[in-house]
């Protein structure tokens, strides 16, 4: 049964896997939890009405709401802001795409593999 929701919360948590290159020629596997927003398709329409440049940022300012396990040198958790996902998330190139990667394979049913 399938119940429709006055105002639903349109929002959800999945883990990201991310293999970054690392000074030996390989990766480095780290992974941590993003907050998507599930937006709906007039959102995602809107979104795609205007494709700049500025595209990649956009939708990465629409989609991506909240973070856990993401840690300073020390340990130290690294409260979830939108500059800081900028920062340290979107202008780093493999964690940019694994987020629009994993957002897409939750939104399409896709289980990530082990």
């Amino acid at each position: 049964m399938f119940k429709v929701k006055k105002q639903p919360d349109r929002s959800f948590w999945t883990e990201v896997v991310v293999h970054v290159p690392n000074d030996s020629g390989g990766t480095t596997k780290v992974d941590y939890d993003i907050k998507f927003n599930l937006l709906t398709k007039a959102q995602e329409d809107e979104l795609l009405k205007n494709p700049t440049d500025e595209y990649p940022e956009v939708w990465f300012r629409a989609h991506v709401c909240g973070w856990k396990r993401i840690e300073d040198e020390d340990g130290k958790a690294i409260d979830f802001s939108m500059e800081n996902a900028l920062l340290f998330l979107f202008e780093d190139p493999p964690h940019r795409l694994a987020i629009e990667q994993t957002y897409y394979r939750a939104t399409n049913g896709q289980r990530r593999k082990n």
